[in-house]
């Protein structure tokens, strides 16, 4: 059992810029981990914020700018994350790309940040960043006929967590024709 409020607002000043303003507080009960025999309940009181700028600067390019933040109020945990986001649709070929850079900094595992990205089609990826890390990704479409489409997808994470310094690599690869 549990609540939850969430605050969301829009503000279009132009055709090419939007930003977005997001609020939430959610407040859930746990079993506490470190009791034996009849668990005791732990209230997780969650408040996060959320700031996204979108813009296209120019013809085929889009950023987006991201940062969030998280408070856990039983815990005592905080952490943010910053994302910058690159999108470009070639003129000349029939490619996009699309590239991002994400710093996360948490408390740990209970203010952990998610923050969705582009991947393959009929696909998604949203992954749970924790800790002291970073992730990148960067993946290419080739269109090359209105039934044929081509994606490779590569990215990596890397975290500096109690447990020591990891680097988790993935590459993806789809070919997709409709006919």
């Amino acid at each position: 059992y549990g609540s939850r409020i969430e605050i969301k607002g829009e503000y279009l000043p132009r055709d090419d810029i939007s930003i977005r303003l997001s609020f939430t507080s959610s407040s859930r009960e746990y079993d506490a981990a470190y009791e034996t025999g009849t668990a005791l309940s732990v209230k997780h009181n969650r408040q996060q914020a959320g700031f996204v700028l979108n813009c296209n600067p120019a013809a085929g390019l889009r950023l987006t700018t991201r940062a969030s933040a998280s408070f856990i109020s039983s815990a005592e945990e905080k952490g943010y994350l910053l994302c910058q986001d690159f999108s470009y649709s070639f003129r000349s070929a029939p490619l996009r790309l699309w590239f991002r850079y994400a710093l996360c900094s948490t408390g740990g595992w209970d203010s952990r940040l998610y923050t969705w990205e582009n991947d393959l089609l009929s696909s998604f990826s949203v992954p749970a960043l924790y800790g002291e890390m970073t992730r990148s990704f960067v993946m290419l479409s080739w269109k090359p006929a209105e039934r044929m489409e081509a994606r490779l997808k590569y990215a990596f994470t890397e975290s500096r967590n109690d447990s020591g310094r990891g680097l988790k690599h993935e590459l993806k690869g789809q070919v997709r024709m409709v006919f």
